[in-house]
């Protein structure tokens, strides 16, 4: 079977779209969980994910077969494997990373708070407290903020706030960004109309579990005679 270049390129296509849909189609699941206002199974995810996949499958097959001025079943089918399986890594791709959104927090604790990624003693503890808090506020605002801190996190974000803004290229997650970097791209959230609300949100969370902790006490002077933790026992 010999393959044209423009069959090529209509595979490279295929598997950017492929990857950029499965990844995307993610944060559509935990938006839908927000709107509804209630935790849905992830067995009712994994159906949305085959029916999104099945349906752009079957766009992105008949979109060749409408493009091409010579059909080849052949590589039509190789076309839709190939985004078949660029989409599946795109799900579990942006799957992992959606895990990961309690350790971004406790990056953004350490960036506020410290001048290391590591944080210390008392980041830690904030970080354990911010995480009994999220287990206990409404399934839905607990999906919107994991969803704003993977947006946060994220390469586009860092990489459109650090070239349109900061005016400094970095195309990097920002949990691997330096910690001054950190601190110019928290101050562009900030100092950004539309980013402003975001950013609130996050240090809402981050600035209430820092202060509980007690090993924060000593830095402001205070001797913890009047915040009670028993709420978070």
């Amino acid at each position: 079977m010999t393959i044209s270049l423009d069959v090529i390129l209509y595979i490279l296509l295929a598997a950017g779209l492929g990857f950029g849909i499965g990844f995307f189609s993610v944060k559509f699941n935990h938006l839908l969980v927000i709107l509804t206002g209630k935790l849905v199974s992830s067995g009712h995810a994994q159906r949305r994910y085959i029916v999104i996949g099945i349906v752009s499958t079957v766009i992105v097959f008949f979109s060749y077969v409408y493009l091409v001025p010579t059909f080849d079943l052949a590589h039509g089918i190789v076309i839709a494997v190939v985004y078949v399986i660029l989409f599946t890594i795109g799900v579990l791709a942006a799957e992992a990373r959606f895990s990961q959104a309690c350790d971004i927090l406790h990056m953004i604790i350490s960036a506020m708070y410290t001048n290391t990624k590591g944080g210390n003693t008392a980041t830690d503890d904030a970080f354990e407290i911010s995480k009994k808090m999220l287990n206990h506020i409404q399934p839905a605002n607990k999906e919107a903020l994991l969803l704003l801190t993977f947006f946060f996190d994220s390469r586009f974000a860092v990489f459109f706030i650090s070239t349109f803004i900061t005016k400094k290229f970095v195309a990097k997650r920002f949990v691997d960004i330096t910690p001054e970097q950190q601190d110019e791209y928290i101050t562009s959230w900030h100092n950004t109309f539309g980013l402003t609300l975001g950013i609130k949100a996050l240090k809402s969370i981050v600035s209430f579990a820092y202060f509980t902790s007690h090993h924060s006490w000593d830095d402001i002077g205070y001797n913890g005679g009047v915040l009670k933790r028993s709420y978070l026992n």
